[in-house]
């Protein structure tokens, strides 16, 4: 739950930053609306990273990190390397791989949650665009204060308003 509350207040804070999205999404119907539930997932990883622990002696960029070796893996960062995706901090409803990304993790560790939460923010971003003609932010960008966490991104409060 606070995981997709948070994904769904980061698609709510770029649809009022950004009301050309929110266009593009009433324009194109549901490959646009999820499109952007992807990209959202991406730029807006509610799981920003988690600890892992080493299971063998390995090097990343020159760095030794031996086995039994405490590491957080950093979802976000990824998620925004350039080297894999194209202008990484713009939301493209056009991206070839929208899907690449590690908001719900990987492998052994994928979130098993991970299609009921697209298809919450799914339904939640349609039933948004549908009804509402614009999304206004009404707090300054530099007032939007999060939960004190080295895992989840959540906004303590987003203030906006929607526009019939």
């Amino acid at each position: 739950n606070k995981s997709t509350r948070s994904t769904l207040i980061g698609a709510i804070y770029n649809l009022a930053q950004n009301p050309e999205i929110l266009e593009s999404i009433r324009a194109g119907g549901r490959p646009a609306v999820k499109a952007f539930v992807e990209e959202i997932l991406r730029l807006w990883a509610p799981v920003q990273g988690l600890y892992r622990r080493v299971l063998h002696d390995t090097e990343i960029e020159g760095v030794a990190i031996p086995k039994g070796a405490l590491v957080h893996i950093r979802y976000a960062a990824a998620n925004i390397d350039p080297a894999v995706h194209e202008n990484p901090l713009k939301i493209d409803l056009e991206r070839p791989n929208p899907k690449r990304h590690m908001a719900f993790g990987s492998g052994a560790h994928h979130c098993i949650a991970a299609t009921l939460a697209r298809q919450e923010l799914v339904s939640a971003i349609e039933q948004l665009t549908a009804r509402y003609s614009r999304i206004t932010l009404e707090q300054d960008e530099k007032d939007l204060d999060y939960f004190p966490s080295y895992h989840l991104r959540c906004p303590t409060a987003l203030h906006v308003k929607f526009h019939v």
